[in-house]
């Protein structure tokens, strides 16, 4: 999708919206991850918890705390601590 962006805000891709291409890139992965799982065995798409509070939930953190109006952040910081 990150690829698809960068080619679509270079050379004007008008005959594909971004979402689409979201979309369509997300069903292409997904079915890849389906077959490779009849193939690969069970542990293939197992979801650990580990991945998301060590890779996963980090940046949204930092998404979150970066956006975040330091008047609103003093305001509530009562709350916060």
């Amino acid at each position: 999708v990150l690829f698809y962006k960068y080619y679509f805000h270079r050379y004007k891709l008008l005959y594909l919206p971004e979402s689409v291409a979201a979309i369509l890139i997300g069903m292409v992965v997904g079915t890849t991850m389906v077959i490779l799982h009849e193939y690969l065995g069970k542990g293939f798409l197992e979801f650990k918890p580990e991945l998301f509070f060590y890779i996963l939930l980090p940046p949204i953190i930092f998404k979150a705390g970066f956006g975040v109006e330091k008047t609103l952040f003093f305001a509530n910081i009562g709350s916060i601590a």
